[in-house]
């Protein structure tokens, strides 16, 4: 399964409930399919691609692709397109009946499927046809993938394995944002498992607003590499690269291990406290590095390695605002376009 790396819409309010979705989906999948199930997402260049088009190929005899979701509002609310394609010619290539039922393998499937996997394996007509066992391609997928992810672990040195693919890891949805949506909370068959979703009723509060009353919902904020708060300017992100390749990176994602950046941070998307937090850190190596410069030395000095940003380090301007009065943080908060409510 290849999906997008990041969702399309991924700011404070949208990004948490499509990932918790995403996890919860991928959760029951493995649950049910254990290691037969796989999920990818694809890089070109080393940057994340967003495919907005769906295909599906099964067994290599039912093919559907189009603009729909797997979900009710897609099939019932919103204007979508797919076709779905049963191809009466058979593929005489083995396996002659992957699916084990009669069906056989039909050739618009298959030769679907081989070009995906063209496209995703960079191979050429020759190599996409050593695949036509979907298990031979299964491990094809895999093994790509982790050949990948092991060059980018190594900070992408020596030559780039071919493929396109990664395999997707979720960005875990903590704190407050973990509690699943409340249509869910009323039913019997809310997930208590994985990032520990809540399993507690709901109370109306004074706006006439659904909350969760549980302990497990409770505000506890969010990690260092979660996206609270609003987006950085785009000053900060300018700022923010020009440090970067100071201190020796060509971009964010070349600086993603050294620094401890997360998969957001590393496509250049930082709140205000991650950016503000970040520039301190290389101005402050930047500072140290430019007087070591200065001060004579029999020897030079070693090179400095980035300070790797820990994930649940808090930005200084959050113990700041401590001392700030609730009713200025409000005014200020209005004035960014935010909604405030007392609690």
């Amino acid at each position: 399964m290849v999906v997008p790396r990041y969702p399309d819409r991924d700011d404070a309010t949208t990004g948490p409930p499509q990932r918790y979705a995403q996890s919860w989906v991928i959760r029951r999948l493995v649950a049910a399919g254990g290691s037969r199930v796989a999920v990818y997402d694809v890089e070109v260049d080393g940057a994340p691609v967003y495919v907005h088009a769906k295909a599906c190929v099964i067994d290599d005899v039912w093919c559907a692709i189009g603009s729909d979701n797997l979900n009710r509002r897609s099939w019932t609310n919103d204007s979508e397109l797919t076709c779905a394609i049963v191809y009466e010619a058979l593929d005489e290539r083995m396996p002659t009946d992957p699916g084990g039922r009669g069906d056989g393998a039909r050739r618009f499937a298959r030769e679907t499927r081989l070009a995906l996997a063209r496209e995703h394996l960079e191979l050429d007509e020759a190599g996409a046809a050593r695949l036509t066992d979907p298990r031979t391609a299964f491990d094809a997928f895999r093994a790509a993938a982790g050949a990948l992810d092991a060059w980018h672990e190594r900070g992408r040195i020596g030559p780039r394995p071919r493929g396109r693919l990664r395999h997707h890891e979720v960005e875990p949805v903590v704190g407050a944002a973990r509690c699943p949506p409340h249509w869910r909370i009323a039913g019997s068959s809310i997930p208590t498992a994985g990032h520990g979703a809540c399993a507690a009723a709901a109370s109306i509060d004074s706006q006439g607003m659904r909350r969760c009353v549980s302990g497990a919902c409770e505000d506890r904020g969010m990690a260092f590499g979660q996206q609270s708060g609003p987006p950085a300017s785009a000053r900060q992100v300018q700022q923010l690269a020009a440090l970067v390749e100071r201190a020796g990176h060509s971009d964010f994602r070349d600086a993603r291990g050294p620094l401890g950046l997360t998969q957001r941070q590393a496509a250049g998307k930082f709140t205000r406290d991650e950016a503000d937090t970040l520039i301190e850190q290389l101005e402050a190596q930047a500072d140290a590095e430019a007087s070591a410069d200065v001060e004579p030395s029999d020897t030079a000095p070693a090179p400095r390695a980035p300070r790797p940003v820990q994930r649940d380090e808090k930005p200084p301007v959050r113990t700041t605002l401590r001392t700030v009065s609730s009713e200025i943080l409000a005014a200020e908060l209005q004035r960014r376009g935010w909604v405030v409510m007392e609690p």
